[in-house]
C-alpha cells in the first residue's frame, strides 16, 4: 500500500485553496481550463547546401495518454478517433531555416482541459512541402531528384515529450516542437543535385509550463465544512462538500493556506513537501470521531495505452479493509482489482478499461456487499481516485470518484 501524508484537524479546524495566478488568463470561462500554446523552431545547424526547407503543416495534435509512432500514424484526418485533441491547425507552409537561432514561429493558441498530457503529433502534407537548394533547384516529392517521404499522403509524426506537460486552470503553457532539419533532411546517394533527399524526422521539443518550478494540485473536500484556498493573498476559491478544485499550480516556496468560509483564521498551510514538476491530490475528509482529516496523495502513473489508472483511498472505519471488483459488462462479482485496502491506506494504480464500469467493495472475506456504485465512465488516459468513507453518525459507506491532474 501507498504511504500518505496526513494530517489531522478537530471538527473546528479550518481548510484553504489557492486560486492559481490570472496573468493573461483573466478571460478563461472555466478555472478547469488553461491556455496552451503552439510554437514551431528548428533546432538544427545551418546548411551551406540549403536555401529554405519548406514543411506545410496541417496540425499539432495532443492527448492525455501516451502515444506509439503507430498512434501517431493512424487517423491523420480524424483526431477524435484516437483520442486526439487538436491544438493548433495552420494548415501553412513554413521556413524552417528561418527559424533558428531561437526563432518560433506561432502555430496556435487554444484553450483546453487542465489535465497532463503525454503524447502529441505533428502532423504534415507531402504534397505541398519541398526544399530549395542553394543552387535555386527545388526539390519536391514527385520531381526527380526529389524528395522521398515515408508515404504520398499526410503523415502523423511523434514528437515525444521529455517529460508530461502539465497543463493548469488559468495558467498558460507553452509547447516549442523543434524540427531538426539537419537530421531530418538526409542526403541521398553521392550527392543531393543527382540522388536527392530522404525525409527521416528527428523532433524534439521545448515545455515551459507551471510544472518547471511548481506542482499541480487538485483539493477534494469530502468535510461537513466549506472552506477557501489561498495563496500570497490573492483572491480565494470557497470549495463546498463533494467539490472539487482546479488543477493549480502551487510553488513549494509559496505554500497553500486553508481557512474556514467566515473565519480568517490560519489553520494549515500545504508547500513545503510538494515536488515541483509532480501532480498531487489533498483530500479533506470527516472522520468518525468527529474531526477532519486532510490526505496528500501523489498521482504520478502512466496508464496502458488504451486504459484508464484507479486506486482506492480507503478512509472508512472498517478494520477488515475493502476489496474492489470492477467490470463493464454489469454488476462486478468476481474480477477483484484491488485487494484488501487497509484502513486508513491507499492502493497503488491499477490499469482499467476505458469504457462504462461498474464497480462493488465488499470485505476481504467477501461475506457482504459494501457499497456498489452506479455505472461510471471511464477516459483512456485518466487517472481516478476513489475515496471511500464512512457517514458520521452510521455504519453506512459513502464514495466520490475524481480524477487527478
Amino acid at each position: 500500500m501507498k504511504t500518505m501524508t496526513t494530517t489531522f484537524l478537530s471538527a473546528t479546524a479550518v481548510a484553504a485553496v489557492l486560486l492559481a495566478a490570472c496573468g493573461d488568463n483573466d478571460n478563461l470561462t472555466s478555472v478547469n481550463d488553461g491556455h496552451l500554446v503552439v510554437r514551431l523552431s528548428d533546432a538544427g545547424a545551418v546548411i551551406d547546401s540549403l536555401k529554405s526547407v519548406d514543411v506545410f503543416v496541417v496540425r499539432i495534435d495532443g492527448r492525455v495518454a501516451a502515444a506509439s509512432d503507430a498512434d501517431a500514424e493512424s487517423n491523420v484526418d480524424q483526431p477524435a478517433s484516437g483520442n486526439w485533441i487538436p491544438l493548433a491547425a495552420p494548415n501553412a507552409s513554413f521556413n524552417l531555416l528561418a527559424l533558428q537561432d531561437r526563432v518560433s514561429s506561432p502555430l496556435g493558441d487554444v484553450i483546453v482541459r487542465a489535465a497532463t498530457y503525454e503524447g502529441f503529433r505533428i502532423i504534415i502534407d507531402p504534397s505541398k512541402s519541398s526544399v530549395t537548394l542553394s543552387s535555386g533547384r527545388v526539390l519536391i516529392r514527385s520531381s526527380s531528384p526529389g524528395i522521398l517521404f515515408p508515404s504520398a499522403n499526410r503523415i502523423g509524426i511523434r514528437i515525444a515529450p521529455s517529460r508530461p506537460v502539465v497543463v493548469v486552470g488559468r495558467e498558460t503553457t507553452t509547447l516549442i516542437v523543434d524540427f531538426d532539419v539537419a537530421n531530418s533532411f538526409v542526403q541521398r546517394g553521392t550527392s543531393i543535385e543527382r540522388d536527392g533527399l530522404l525525409f527521416q524526422p528527428v523532433i524534439g521539443e521545448t515545455i515551459i509550463d507551471a510544472g518547471t518550478n511548481r506542482a499541480a494540485v487538485r483539493f477534494i473536500n469530502l468535510s461537513h465544512l466549506q472552506v477557501n484556498l489561498q495563496q500570497d493573498g490573492r483572491s480565494t476559491t470557497k470549495i463546498g462538500l463533494a467539490e472539487t478544485s482546479s488543477c493549480l499550480a502551487v510553488n513549494p516556496a509559496q505554500p497553500l493556506s486553508v481557512s474556514r468560509v467566515g473565519s480568517n483564521a490560519l489553520s494549515l498551510t500545504f508547500g513545503a513537501d510538494l515536488v515541483p514538476g509532480l501532480s498531487y491530490v489533498i483530500i479533506a475528509f470527516d472522520t468518525p470521531s468527529g474531526a477532519i482529516r486532510f490526505v496528500t496523495l501523489t498521482s504520478t502513473f502512466t496508464p496502458v495505452e488504451g486504459q484508464a489508472g484507479l486506486r482506492v483511498l480507503n478512509a472508512t472505519a472498517l478494520t477488515s479493509g475493502l476489496d474492489v471488483f470492477l467490470t463493464t459488462s454489469g454488476a462486478p462479482t468476481s474480477a477483484v482489482r484491488l485487494a484488501s485496502v487497509l484502513r486508513d491506506s491507499a492502493s497503488a494504480f491499477v490499469n482499467v478499461p476505458a469504457g462504462v464500469a461498474f464497480i462493488r467493495l465488499t470485505d476481504p472475506n467477501r461475506n457482504s456487499v459494501l457499497l456498489d456504485l452506479q455505472a461510471q465512465t471511464i477516459r483512456a488516459g485518466q487517472r481516478l481516485t476513489l475515496v471511500v468513507q464512512s457517514l458520521a453518525g452510521s455504519g453506512a459507506l459513502s464514495s466520490f470518484l475524481f480524477e487527478g491532474c
